[in-house]
């Protein structure tokens, strides 16, 4: 997946099913076409898909047997990450896949993402806790919430 970053000028993006459990993003400036791979800390597991949303670059970490899947907000300056979401009343989200983001005047900033049970389904992520299910998180009150929950492996959110 891939992230446009306005106020760098640059894409950031991330590669899936690599033969090893990897940590990979990188980005390219869209003035001089380099390309850099990121040193984000903390690390993000397996990531996924990307989106920038109120400068910061939010990215999907599918997670492995040990780690649950989950979001992470990337500060672009600092390369600094925070978890922002990874459970769902205390069960294991399983490979959050793609994320997109609504604002709603006077209610708030929703991000919504896909969870499909891919990392189990490709035999690096542990059992699933939860189904394959589309989500709204609410970034003002951290509410999780399952909005579809009849798709097989939902992918792709925008």
């Amino acid at each position: 997946g891939g992230a446009f970053v306005p106020t760098t000028n640059e894409v950031w993006f991330t590669a899936n099913q690599l033969p090893i459990q990897n940590t990979n993003v990188s980005r390219v400036n869209l003035e001089t076409n380099q390309i850099e791979l990121l040193s984000i800390q903390p690390s993000i597991l397996t990531p996924n898909g990307a989106n920038y949303f109120d400068d910061s670059v939010y990215i999907c970490s599918q997670g492995n047997q040990t780690t649950s899947g989950g979001i992470y907000a990337v500060n672009p300056t600092t390369l600094a990450s925070r978890l922002v979401v990874n459970s769902w009343f205390g069960l294991r989200l399983n490979s959050p896949n793609d994320v997109t983001f609504t604002r709603k005047i006077g209610r708030g900033k929703y991000m919504w993402f896909t969870d499909p049970q891919i990392a189990y389904m490709q035999d690096f992520g542990s059992l699933p806790q939860l189904g394959s299910y589309v989500y709204r998180f609410d970034l003002t009150t951290s509410e999780l919430r399952p909005v579809i929950t009849d798709l097989v492996v939902p992918n792709g959110i925008a």
